[in-house]
Formats: C-alpha cells, sequence, structure tokens
C-alpha cells in the first residue's frame, strides 16, 4: 500500500498571530466586582449587579438573583454566599438572610 503525503502550506501571517494579541486586556474589577472571586482568582463580572438587585428589593434570596440575572441556581447562590458577611447576613435556623445596612463612606 501507498502512504499518501500531505503537502501543508506554511501558516500565513494572519494565522501566525497568537489569540491572545487579539484579546483587549480587561478592565481592572471594581471593588464590588473584586470582593466575589472564585476558586480561579478572577472577579466575578455580575457580583455587583447583583449586590445592586438584592439592595434595591431588600431581600437577599437566590431565586431573586436567578430570575433578575437569568442565571442558574449553583451560581447565584455563589454570588449570594459571596455577599455574606458584607452585604447579607449569614443564614439563620431558617435560612433567611438579611440584608445587612450600607456602611458608611
Amino acid at each position: 500500500m501507498h502512504q499518501r503525503m500531505e503537502h501543508k502550506t506554511p501558516p500565513s501571517t494572519l494565522e501566525r498571530v497568537s489569540v491572545a494579541a487579539l484579546v483587549p486586556p480587561r478592565a481592572a474589577p471594581t471593588e464590588a466586582q473584586a470582593n466575589c472571586t472564585p476558586q480561579d482568582g478572577k472577579a466575578d463580572p455580575l457580583y455587583a449587579t447583583a449586590v445592586e438587585i438584592v439592595r434595591s428589593n431588600n431581600k437577599a434570596s437566590i431565586s431573586l438573583i436567578q430570575r433578575h440575572l437569568r442565571i442558574g441556581y449553583n451560581y447565584a447562590a455563589r454570588l449570594l454566599e459571596a455577599m455574606e458577611g458584607t452585604v447579607v447576613s449569614t443564614p439563620d435556623a431558617s435560612g433567611r438572610r438579611e440584608v445587612l445596612p450600607k456602611p458608611a463612606p
């Protein structure tokens, strides 16, 4: 049997440019975003929005965040857990959290 040799053409200039060079650098996270860092160490882009939702509704629930941001339960739960101690209280015996007052500037 004969093996067929494939002739590859050299990559064009565009193909040689790395993808990293095409991606613009990310802006520095805001203070609210910096408070929510997942395991990979990157700031969560929806954290500040979730904080605004909780504060404006004066209610801290996973389902509220899910509905407003149209995200899954686990993601909303992670966002709410990241708010514990700064924006919302830790859950009480029944699992409810209270929205904490904003700190004085």
